[in-house]
C-alpha cells in the first residue's frame, strides 16, 4: 500500500475522493501557509517537502542514515542541511565544499521522519 508520511494512503483517496481530502485535510501532509502552518521547503527547487524527504528533497526510509551538513554563514546559504547519505556528495558540490565546516550524523530515518512528522504533521 503506498504511503504518505509513513502512513497508509485511504482507499477512498486513491480512488479520487477529493470529498475525503477536504474533510480530513488537517490529518494529512497537505499544508497550507494560510492555514499559519510551518512548511518545509526544498532548497534547491522551493518545492513543498513530505515528512519522509529531507532538505534537498530525496527520500528518506526508516533504514536510511542521515546527516546534518553545517556550513558557514558567508556562504548565504542554510546554516544547516538535512541530508540523507546518498545525497551528501550532491549536498557538497551544491553549497561548494569551501562553505563546509562540518558533517555529523544526526541519526537514522525512523528517527528523522518521527521528528519531522511531529514538527509538520498535525
Amino acid at each position: 500500500m503506498e504511503k504518505l508520511c509513513n502512513k497508509p494512503i485511504p482507499e477512498k483517496l486513491k480512488k479520487g475522493g477529493k470529498k475525503w481530502l477536504k474533510e480530513n485535510r488537517s490529518r494529512s501532509n497537505f499544508h497550507s501557509e494560510r492555514d499559519n502552518r510551518k512548511i518545509r521547503r526544498n532548497l534547491l527547487t522551493n518545492e513543498e517537502l513530505a515528512c519522509d524527504q529531507d532538505d534537498l528533497g530525496n527520500f528518506v526510509s526508516i533504514w536510511d542514515h542521515v546527516y546534518l551538513i553545517h556550513l558557514s554563514k558567508r556562504s548565504r546559504k542554510p546554516e544547516y542541511i538535512y541530508v540523507i547519505e546518498d545525497g551528501l556528495i550532491d549536498a557538497l558540490e551544491e553549497y561548494d565544499r569551501d562553505n563546509l565546516i562540518d558533517i555529523s550524523y544526526y541519526g537514522s530515518g525512523k528517527k528523522y521522519i518521527a521528528e519531522m512528522e511531529a514538527e509538520f504533521d498535525e
